[in-house]
């Protein structure tokens, strides 16, 4: 049996291993003697079992090196597949510093794309990312909406998109900004690889293309464009009084400068964004979803070295609580952080 025989032999195998176990209803299935992502990526991306790619594929790795060469793996073996990541905030909830908008961005395509999984997508995230509570997912897909040829643009889309955390600016350049000149728009979507400009006709959306925020020239019409908040925290009046509340009573519980404090409650009230709000992701909201809440079929749970990602995970953990005990700033790592223990037991 030559090399290419026995690969596909191999494959054809565990393939086999895997439809059984399913078939049997076993919903977990531990396989031994191969921990890299090498196997896993060419696994993934080169099955054709329909059972197997009956649903979406949501692989857990121990960290973010880990995601990416997972990610470069998949893209070898198959460039067309659909892969998403979801990354972990760049900063400790404790340095004194602020998540890049990024990773935020990346974060939030990442639930879009999980709203709408689809059976044989794959969805890969580090442990910290899993670890990381967001947006409630009702507020979320609430939130969203999409703008096609034929819609008629409301007087008020541009305060629409503020309350979504969008930024009004001359030109769009980056993720999370908007920009109205007479009969065009431009939206640049968490969502959406490159901005959309919209060509109006009266109210009427005329056309739809997507353009390079470098240049400004245009790349290819789109039929769509999927508008999802650009960020995690939104101002949402039914919230507002209770956000304000507890800040001003944690506040009150903690040294901070009464400058800062009196600073942080006036953007609040204002419901002006601050840097690093995101870490007060509590406050917002009365209950936080988990990233699995997003999806709302059934999933393929793929942990590769199981035992690394709970250790990755316990670590983690101990890291935060260590850290809270040392500085104890406005965070609340009992409620961001949750543990995944019944994943790998």
């Amino acid at each position: 049996m030559n090399s290419k025989n026995y690969v596909e032999s191999t494959h054809t195998r565990l393939e086999g291993l895997f439809e059984r176990a399913f078939e049997t209803k076993k919903k977990k299935v531990s396989l031994t003697g191969c921990s890299s992502g090498l196997g896993l990526g060419f696994f993934l991306s080169q099955t054709n079992s329909k059972t197997i790619n009956d649903l979406p594929h949501f692989v857990v790795v121990a960290d973010k090196t880990q995601a990416l060469r997972l990610l470069q793996t998949l893209e070898f073996f198959d460039p067309h597949r659909q892969v998403e990541i979801l990354p972990g905030f760049d900063v400790s909830v404790y340095s004194g510093l602020y998540p890049g908008p990024r990773v935020v961005h990346d974060r939030l395509r990442f639930l879009a794309k999980a709203c709408d999984a689809k059976p044989g997508q794959i969805f890969v995230t580090s442990c910290s990312g899993l670890m990381q509570k967001t947006i409630p997912e009702s507020v979320f897909i609430d939130s969203m909406f999409t703008i096609k040829a034929g819609d008629e643009i409301s007087p008020e889309l541009a305060k629409k998109l503020e309350a979504l955390g969008y930024v009004s600016a001359p030109l769009v350049e980056d993720v999370g900004q908007f920009a109205i000149r007479g009969g065009i728009i431009d939206i640049f979507s968490p969502a959406e690889k490159y901005p959309i400009r919209i060509e109006l006709f009266g109210d009427e959306v005329a056309s739809l293309r997507s353009f390079n925020q470098q240049d400004q020239r245009s790349i290819d019409p789109v039929q769509t464009l999927s508008v999802i908040p650009a960020r995690e925290i939104l101002f949402l009046e039914e919230y507002l009084e209770e956000l304000i509340s507890q800040t001003r009573a944690s506040l009150s519980d903690r040294h901070v400068d009464s400058f800062e404090a009196d600073e942080l409650m006036r953007s609040l009230i204002q419901k002006n964004y601050i840097p690093g709000a995101e870490f007060l992701l509590p406050f917002f909201y009365p209950k936080l979803s988990h990233v699995l809440d997003y999806f709302a079929g059934g999933l393929n749970v793929w942990l590769l070295d199981a035992p690394e990602v709970q250790q990755v995970v316990d670590q983690n953990q101990e890291g935060l609580k260590k850290e809270f005990w040392i500085q104890s700033p406005l965070c609340f790592d009992h409620i961001l952080i949750c543990s995944f223990k019944n994943l790998t037991s």
